[in-house]
């Protein structure tokens, strides 16, 4: 139990840390904008000489993994995503208090729901132990690899409609964005258990996957949500992120790595609370 509260106690501070980066970074923006200085993070050169900028990054980079691979190796990726949203409240405050943002009384809502949606998810009563060899079984690998070539294809669906749809182009890309960070959740996971033994040969696949699937979809997840960004707004997109980057891990979780739910309708009523929550807050998410 005690293993547990720290698991996720270490992705709550992994989401503030996260956030805060990102308020860090909103910060030096909007201090050079105030100064009419016309260039943006588009030019990386004047950013890069801006320690506290510097700092976002690296706060939103390197700082969080310890405490996100902690938390999948001890929580597993069920509950760690959804409670990874927690950090959205540390964004809000960050930018109401020292970047002087108006929190509207619907966004008001949104954090408190968002509150009370983790403490839903918490009354879930997650538990199962991901180990490597659970991971490792036959059918767990099977269905692991069923899963991610579901991921693909409804990745490589999505890219084709916001090609061809232009209509439903924010849908398209806010889902696709969100089914790349899904991506880097389950690789993540599978990652962290790999470094179980790797004296055999699955572990060190599993760990070059892992790897490799962390890296490519946080690479993707970037160019997809910028694209996004260009076409319409965070309010409009961000909600659909929300969907595939929230439910497609859990159902990883559920399905491949074996959790449980002790309360399932307490962890369903959270999980979908938060992707709701999460929406109403999409204002302030918006890069």
């Amino acid at each position: 139990m005690a293993v547990a509260i720290l698991g996720i106690l270490s992705m709550l501070t992994g989401a503030a840390i996260n956030n805060l980066g990102i308020v860090l970074q909103k910060r030096q923006v909007n201090l050079r904008s105030g100064r009419g200085d016309k260039r943006q993070v588009s030019d990386i050169g004047l950013f890069l000489r801006d320690p506290v900028w510097v700092l976002g990054i690296v706060m939103q980079t390197l700082l969080i993994w310890p405490f996100f691979l902690y938390a999948l190796d001890t929580i597993g990726v069920t509950l760690a995503q959804p409670l990874s949203n927690s950090g959205i409240i540390v964004l809000v405050l960050g930018l109401v208090y020292f970047l002087g943002e108006k929190l509207k009384r619907t966004e008001a809502l949104g954090v408190v729901l968002l509150v009370l949606s983790m403490i839903s998810i918490g009354l879930g009563g997650v538990s199962g132990d991901i180990t490597q060899q659970s991971v490792l079984n036959p059918e767990s690998s099977m269905q692991l690899g069923y899963l991610v070539m579901c991921v693909l294809v409804l990745s490589a669906i999505l890219a084709a409609l916001s090609a061809i749809v232009f209509r439903v182009q924010i849908v398209t890309l806010g889902l696709l964005s969100g089914s790349c960070y899904a991506i880097v959740s389950i690789s993540m996971q599978v990652f962290i258990v790999s470094l179980e033994d790797l004296s055999q040969i699955p572990a060190v696949l599993m760990f070059t996957l892992g790897l490799v699937g962390t890296v490519l979809g946080t690479v993707f997840g970037i160019l997809t949500t910028q694209e996004a960004f260009k076409r319409g707004r965070g309010v409009n997109i961000i909600p659909f992120m929300q969907i595939t980057m929230n439910l497609i891990p859990i159902a990883a979780g559920l399905w491949v790595f074996g959790q449980v739910l002790s309360q399932p309708l307490f962890f369903w009523l959270g999980a979908a609370c938060i992707i709701i929550a999460a929406s109403m807050l999409a204002r302030f998410q918006e890069q």
